[in-house]
């Protein structure tokens, strides 16, 4: 029986995220963005490899959320189903820099195993800490040495901002796990650079790292 609703939980997960926009099958209907760019192999290489990366994390918050959500975690479930969305959004814009370079992005989605909502909440935790640490902030500087648009270490640099504030999120519910079966709390998205912050004031109305306002906040809750 387990195994029947671990595979109903997957097959949830994966047409989510095939519908998501960001990452896998795109609808045929609607034209798929594109950024004009100049971009060298090594920034090629980096956008497709940050492109997998995003996907991937993507897809991972989805199951999770499905998972906390299946376990009666439902604060959690918001967090991940908040950080899937952000995720995407990082996703988006990358493949449109690839389309942009003449390439079509790729990823390969590799799903983890599930334990538990701490194991979840700390391999996210370590993902979003070294795209911080390391993995943005190297594609940051090599792109900006190569002779390439400026709009590629832009976009990592975006990036490499949003999962800061992902990271921090994470690392604030490892804290808090007597609020994980809890069903308040609100997480703002943008839309346009990926950043998630909990909302606690309802006054908030621009993006801390972007500026986008208005509808281009995403309130999850």
């Amino acid at each position: 029986m387990k195994k029947i609703e671990r595979i109903l939980v997957l097959c949830i997960v994966v047409a989510a995220f095939l519908c998501a926009g960001g990452c896998g099958k795109r609808n045929p209907a609607a034209p798929a963005a594109v950024i004009p760019i100049k971009a060298g192999a090594r920034a090629l290489s980096h956008l497709q490899e940050a492109y997998n990366s995003e996907c991937n994390a993507a897809a991972r918050s989805k199951l999770f959320a499905a998972k906390c959500t299946e376990e009666g975690n439902f604060r959690l479930a918001l967090l991940f189903n908040s950080l899937s969305r952000a995720e995407n959004v990082h996703a988006s814009f990358l493949a449109a820099l690839i389309r942009g370079a003449g390439a079509e992005p790729l990823a390969e989605i590799n799903l983890p195993s599930w334990i538990g909502p701490r194991e979840a909440l700390l391999t996210a935790f370590r993902a979003e800490s070294g795209n911080v640490l390391s993995v943005y902030v190297n594609f940051v500087r090599e792109t900006t040495e190569e002779e390439t648009s400026a709009a590629v270490p832009e976009a990592f640099s975006r990036a490499l901002e949003a999962e800061k504030s992902h990271a921090l999120l994470l690392g604030d519910y490892l804290q808090r796990s007597e609020q994980w079966k809890s069903s308040g709390g609100m997480i703002v998205v943008c839309t346009v650079c990926g950043f998630a912050a909990e909302k606690a004031d309802p006054q908030i109305t621009s993006c801390p790292v972007c500026h986008a306002e208005g509808a281009k906040l995403e309130i999850f809750q």
